[in-house]
């Protein structure tokens, strides 16, 4: 859809951060309340400000000759000029409401915005509560196989079922990548070409030592630099972060990945001896072997 953009081809002249934030906020680390006012209501900010726990947006209309005492308004937030109305209305000047909008809105910094009206008070904790619902990464299933990569989730499929493929680390750490509802990823139905949740959950037991690959934003807690990759373990403090902060882990339904084909002589080897030990002991080994 085609949008006019008054506020730059149009007679309205819009000013960016004539009074710039002292503290920024970015990306989706919060959620700027974008608003529009008038000079003479300028002071309903003062609202908002006792109220939202984010940035704060604002575009202003002032007359040309009254940038000055905006400076002071805005810094004091006091009524400047309580004829400003009427003398709009005498200059036959409409209120560009969209103008002031967009303007708002562009000014922001921060992913999720919220476009409103200065004279509509947001509940308490409002961007920190909604935060809390956007507290999700997306998970992409780990599995390994022996020789050919999958093209698909169709093919994968297949060669889970033939046992050309498993999770990854299924033999050495069956902990360590078995992602919530492993069991059905054979068997759910799935759109090809449409990606959805395959499972939703916490990071809790009993997955509380998973360690799941996933998208995410710069927002989410870093790793912590003093593990390595020879003590093992090196996501696991960050995991538990996440844990801690309540984050959902959104499992993909046709999104994964896949370990190189590079089987070791070990996998080997236990493959081999579970086999011929499940054959000594028939029907007693299926509460002994992850699944």
């Amino acid at each position: 859809m085609s949008v006019s953009l008054l506020g730059e081809t149009g007679p309205y002249r819009v000013v960016y951060d004539y009074a710039p934030a002292v503290k920024r906020v970015t990306g989706n680390r919060s959620v700027t309340y974008c608003t529009h006012v008038t000079a003479e209501r300028l002071e309903r900010t003062a609202a908002l400000l006792t109220r939202w726990d984010g940035p704060l947006s604002v575009a202003v209309f002032v007359l040309p000759d009254e940038l000055c005492s905006l400076a002071v308004q805005l810094a004091r937030l006091r009524r400047c000029t309580p004829g400003f109305r009427r003398r709009r209305r005498r200059l036959r000047l409409p209120y560009p409401v969209n103008v002031a909008r967009n303007a708002a809105r562009r000014a922001a910094r921060t992913h999720f915005v919220l476009s409103s009206d200065a004279e509509l008070l947001p509940a308490v904790n409002t961007s920190a509560l909604f935060l809390q619902l956007m507290a999700r990464v997306y998970v992409l299933p780990v599995f390994e196989v022996e020789q050919r990569m999958p093209g698909n989730k169709s093919d994968l499929v297949g060669m889970l079922r033939s046992g050309e493929a498993v999770w990854f680390h299924r033999h050495v750490c069956p902990h360590c990548q078995r992602f919530p509802g492993v069991s059905q990823y054979t068997t759910k139905r799935f759109t090809p070409g449409k990606v959805a949740a395959f499972s939703v959950t916490y990071r809790q037991v009993p997955y509380h030592r998973w360690e799941p690959i996933y998208i995410g934003t710069d927002a989410e807690p870093l790793y912590d630099e003093r593990l390595s990759w020879e003590g093992k373990q090196d996501k696991m403090t960050q995991m538990t972060a996440l844990c801690l902060r309540r984050y959902r882990m959104v499992v993909l339904d046709q999104l994964y990945l896949v370990h190189a084909p590079q089987p070791g002589e070990n996998q080997r080897h236990y493959q081999r001896i579970v086999a011929r030990l499940v054959r000594e002991q028939p029907g007693a080994g299926k509460k002994c072997l992850p699944r």
